[in-house]
């Protein structure tokens, strides 16, 4: 499960929410048990237009942080990137393609560039690395 940040909120996630987990981490439970109600809005699409509700802006997190570790301890791909970091991997050469799951894939596109970026993506590790990818 790939991580969700706050990047613009309701009141009643206060402001020092800003970039904070609202899923994928300790954060996202201390915000579900202070206040369900407000944690779900922040969590649940619009009906209208199955994008963010009016107000609220929430985004995946970027890089390897949006899919190691679920909670401290509770690993999703956590102990794969040790692994791969034990055999000479790093930031440098691992890419992860963090996507909003809450979206249906054109809707990835549309709003986030999904597919472009993942290509592009791609393209510039068969650059870098010379060898297929």
């Amino acid at each position: 499960s790939m991580a969700l940040e706050l990047w613009r909120g309701r009141p009643c996630a206060s402001e020092s929410a800003f970039r904070e987990k609202f899923w994928g981490s300790t954060q996202m439970a201390y915000h579900a048990v202070r206040n369900q109600m407000c944690w779900l809005d922040h969590l649940t699409m619009s009906p209208k237009h199955w994008g963010d509700p009016d107000g609220i802006v929430v985004r995946p997190v970027e890089g390897i942080a949006s899919s190691d570790y679920l909670f401290p301890g509770y690993y999703v791909w956590g102990k794969v990137v040790q692994n791969l970091a034990d055999v000479g991997y790093h930031t440098g050469n691992i890419y992860v393609a963090a996507y909003d799951w809450r979206l249906a894939p054109d809707m990835c596109e549309s709003r986030d560039l999904f597919f472009s970026k993942l290509k592009s993506e791609i393209e510039l590790n068969v650059r870098r690395n010379g060898e297929k990818v």
